[in-house]
This record gives C-alpha cells, sequence and structure tokens, in this order.
C-alpha cells in the first residue's frame, strides 16, 4: 500500500496537469481494482499450469524490470529540499498499526480457535480496546497526533466511512456464498470460477467511465452516482437470491456479477473523489488513511467473519430440520447406501442456508437502499423543525403588536 501511494502520487500531475481529482481517480483505480482482478486470474492460471509459487516469482520479476525502468530511464529530480520526518508521532502509528492487527486476526482466526472461548482471541480484543483508548487519549491530547480528531469532524466525512463499510460488507457476499455455491453446490474447478473475474473485468470498467463521464464532462454531483452504485450492488444480492439452484449454468452468473462490477468501480471511485473534495489538503492524507483502515484492513476480514459464522450457523440448524424426520424406523431410501443418503442431505442443507443468507442480506440491502433514499425526505424535516421555533418567535412581536393596535381602537371607541 505504501508503494501503491507512493507511485501514483507521483505520476498525478502526469495524469491530470490541473490536479483535477474528477480525472485523477478514475484512472487510478481502473488500474488498482482491475489489477486485483487481474491478480487472481494469473495466479488461478499459473496454479493450475505449474506452481502456486510461480505468481511470486512472476510478480518479483515484474518489480524488477519496474526498478530498471525507473533506474535507467527517469532522472532525479526533486521539487522541495529535503523535509526531516520531525513531529510525527509514530507511537501513535505503531498502536493504530496494533489495533488493526487484533482486529484483522480476530477476524481470520476466530473461527479456528472458537471466538471468545480461547483466551488469545480474547487478549486480541482487550488489546484492540485498550490500544484504541490509548490513541484517542493521544488524540485529544497532544499537539501532533498521528490522526487529528479535526478530521473526523469535516461533514460528511463519517457518512462517508459508513458508506464504504456497507460497501465492502456487501462485496464479501461475492466471495463468500458465491464462491461455496460454485465449488461446493455447481462443482466448479478454479479455472471456471475465476472466470467470472472477467465479467467483474467489464464492470469495473463501465462504472469508472460512468463516473469520469459525470464527474468530469457533465460536472455533477454525487448522490445520483452513491444511489446507483448501491442500487446495482443490492440488484446482484437479490439476482444471487434468485439465481441459486443446483442445476445452475455458469452463463447465468454473468450479468449478476457485471452489475456487481459496474457498482463496485462507481462506489469506489465517487466516494473516494467525495472525500478528496471534503477534507481540506491540511488533512487529506490522514483522512485517506483513516479511510484505509476501513476499505483496505478492517471491513473485508469483518464481513468474511459474519458471513462465514452465520453459514456455519444456518447450516447446523437446517441440516436439524431437514433431517429431523428420519429414523430407522422408516425405511427412506432402500437404494441409496447411508453415504449417497448424507451427502444428499449436506448438500441441501447449503443450498437452503446460501439461499437463507442471500435473503437476509437482501432484506438487510433493502433497508439500508430505503434508509439512503429518505435522506433527503428527513433532512428537509429536520431543516424544517429547526425553522419553525425561529418562525414562532418571530410571529411573536408581531402577534402583541396587533394586540396592542386592537386595544388602542378599542379605548378610542
Amino acid at each position: 500500500m505504501w508503494g501503491t501511494f507512493e507511485c501514483f502520487s507521483n505520476i498525478r500531475l502526469s495524469v491530470t496537469p490541473s490536479g483535477n481529482f474528477s480525472v485523477f481517480y478514475p484512472v487510478i483505480y481502473i488500474i488498482v481494482l482491475e489489477s486485483i482482478q487481474l491478480s487472481g486470474l494469473v495466479a488461478t492460471h499459473l496454479s493450475d499450469w505449474a506452481n502456486w509459487q510461480y505468481m511470486h516469482w512472476l510478480v518479483i520479476g515484474l518489480l524488477i524490470v519496474v526498478w530498471f525502468c525507473v533506474f535507467f530511464l527517469t532522472r532525479p529530480f526533486r521539487v522541495a529540499k529535503k523535509m526531516p520526518l520531525y513531529g510525527i508521532d509514530w507511537t501513535g502509528a505503531l498502536l493504530w498499526t496494533l489495533v488493526l492487527f487484533a482486529i484483522v486476526f480476530v477476524c481470520i482466526y476466530g473461527e479456528y480457535y472458537d471466538w471468545l472461548d480461547s483466551p488469545l482471541i480474547r487478549g486480541c480484543l482487550v488489546t484492540a480496546v485498550v490500544a484504541t483508548l490509548i490513541n484517542i487519549n493521544r488524540m485529544c491530547t497532544l499537539r501532533h497526533p498521528y490522526i487529528d480528531p479535526q478530521v473526523l469532524t469535516y461533514r460528511h466525512f463519517p457518512t462517508i466511512l459508513f458508506l464504504f463499510l456497507m460497501l465492502c460488507l456487501f462485496l464479501t457476499t461475492s466471495s463468500v456464498l458465491q464462491e461455496t455455491f460454485m465449488r461446493s453446490i455447481l462443482r466448479y474447478d478454479m479455472l471456471n470460477a475465476v472466470s467470472l473475474n472477467w465479467c467483474v473485468f467489464a464492470g469495473i470498467l463501465a462504472g469508472a467511465g460512468i463516473v469520469f463521464y459525470r464527474q468530469a464532462v457533465l460536472h455533477k454531483g454525487y448522490k445520483l452516482l452513491i444511489t446507483v452504485g448501491f442500487i446495482l450492488i443490492v440488484v446482484y444480492q437479490y439476482y444471487m437470491y434468485f439465481l441459486i439452484h443446483p442445476n445452475l449454468n455458469i452463463e447465468s452468473l454473468y450479468f449478476p456479477n457485471f452489475l456487481k462490477g459496474i457498482g463496485h468501480g462507481v462506489l469506489y471511485i465517487s466516494l473516494t473523489i467525495y472525500i478528496a473534495k471534503t477534507v481540506p489538503f491540511k488533512h487529506f492524507f490522514q483522512g485517506l488513511c483513516v479511510l484505509s483502515f476501513i476499505r483496505t484492513s478492517i471491513a473485508t476480514p469483518l464481513g468474511t467473519a459474519i458471513l462465514n459464522r452465520w453459514l456455519k450457523y444456518m447450516e447446523q440448524e437446517n441440516i436439524g430440520l431437514l433431517s429431523q424426520n428420519m429414523d430407522q424406523v422408516k425405511e427412506w431410501a432402500p437404494d441409496v447406501s447411508l453415504r449417497q443418503l448424507y451427502d444428499a442431505v449436506s448438500q441441501q442443507t447449503l443450498l437452503t442456508s446460501l439461499k437463507e443468507l442471500f435473503g437476509a442480506v437482501c432484506i438487510v440491502g433493502t433497508i439500508f437502499l430505503i434508509f439512503l433514499l429518505s435522506q433527503k425526505f428527513w433532512r428537509k424535516l429536520h431543516s424544517h423543525v429547526r425553522r419553525t421555533p425561529r418562525a414562532l418567535k418571530r410571529l411573536k412581536p408581531l402577534r402583541h403588536a396587533k394586540l396592542r393596535m386592537s386595544h388602542h381602537r378599542t379605548s378610542l371607541f
């Protein structure tokens, strides 16, 4: 992440000499998000062709080529003098790193260590809480903390963090539920399963083009982009809910993954541009750091842990419901072995659990969309309620004046 940030920061003015983020971020995130899809494709094909270690050798070779290109084709040029790294809260950086490591460790290894029954998981949670409290204290007391508390006070910044969290949580359904469905129910191999990355690749490219056209060409706002992006993500969940079937062909998954790619690209780019134009340059890099806490570190492992735990719970419940009437008194399948019967029940249990879980995600997504679409109405209602007492206060002097005038007229007569 450090190297990626440094490389892209240096080519920003080459992409857009005016420094327009509406041009810069669509171009950059085409490279970033599409590289994620391509790396999955290349790694899977290399693993199938030879060995998974070849992917590491390929990346090392490409990095060496890039390093030689930079070394021989560019010249050292410094715009300003060297700035010493004084006044940076390195202790705060280590504490925030400890918090992120502890949370990610709990999300990844919580199932393996049996969650709170493990002293290691409990220790990580206590460490994360204590380190967070120390960081909050340092934010409020130090002159130059690693994360300035003023970053969180900018308008819409907490809302954008919440939207990024919801985006990453919704996207984990494809990496957990869809992959489980394709490998355990449809029995697709790795090459067929990873071929859907091409649909997501095309969707992200289309989403980046939509954001670029609306922001850089039309100079329109963000709300429509954010709304449409989340609608496409929720439509993907509904698509998968109705597509779950043990005899589904892989072509049926092309379109929903394309829609998911469009929503992913639109939201990722538009929300990042929104932060770039909301947070001033003084706290811009700290804002990106806090944003990376959510979208790069915590959100995806958290969503994966929640879905895996929820899926395991549903499987345990459904296997009891599906097999509760099976006993040795009644002969259910005389021509089927016990092993085949168990496999059939297990497959049906997983199929039912996946459908229920996609349905639950659809319900959560629908409630979230209703909340998102009703924000304008609630904002108008809130402003109207705030204006009402002021209007009443303005009307009171007029009412008293009218009463005095009427009293004066009656006294004249």
